[in-house]
């Protein structure tokens, strides 16, 4: 592959992303995540974590509200909470090119998740969730500048966010939610 035909696909890749993403595209939201069985305990969430303020979390915020979860400003004596940390982007120099015109990136963004149910104890978690790509980037361009990897980190984050709803979703959350509130039940 010559050189000119390689930064034509890279550039054709890069204005699509840029496309989708000023056109509002939201990958795997809507009807495929509205159909989830999340427990109606947890349509009312507390969200903590290590990064407060960090893009993840007002991401994880927006698209929680955007699902019909109320995100609590304070937990309530019912509230389940959502403890995210280690949230967070690693870039990796997987190779350079022979003719050291293109650096090739692994992009791999990891968060770790804990659902607390409201006395405290641990309903399910931890678990990390990851979502990997791989960029290639034109010589002596930073990662830290890159729109590129600015893009495509958001594009990790929703996928992460789309594989918690998921797992918010599952049987086994589900069973466990539910054991808690047939515990608390019962012992009053």
């Amino acid at each position: 592959m010559t050189v000119k035909n390689y930064l034509t696909i890279t550039f054709c890749t890069l204005l699509a992303l840029i496309g989708l993403a000023s056109c509002g595209f939201k990958l795997q939201t809507g009807t495929a995540l509205a159909s989830l069985n999340i427990p109606p305990q947890l349509k009312s969430l507390y969200l903590t974590g290590d990064q407060p303020y960090s893009s993840f979390m007002n991401t994880l915020r927006q698209d929680l509200k955007e699902r019909d979860i109320t995100v609590l400003q304070n937990p309530t004596a019912k509230t389940f909470t959502l403890n995210v940390t280690n949230a967070g982007l690693n870039t990796t120099l997987a190779s350079i090119s022979t003719t050291q015109q293109a650096s090739q990136y692994n992009l791999t963004y990891n968060a770790t998740f804990v659902l607390v149910a409201p006395d405290g104890k641990t309903v399910t978690g931890p678990f990390t969730l990851s979502a990997t790509s791989v960029q290639t980037l034109p010589p002596n361009q930073m990662t830290q500048t890159s729109s590129q990897i600015v893009t495509t980190s958001e594009v990790l984050q929703e996928q992460i966010i789309n594989q918690l709803f998921f797992r918010l979703g599952a049987s086994d959350t589900t069973s466990a939610v539910g054991a808690y509130d047939s515990s608390t039940s019962s012992s009053h």
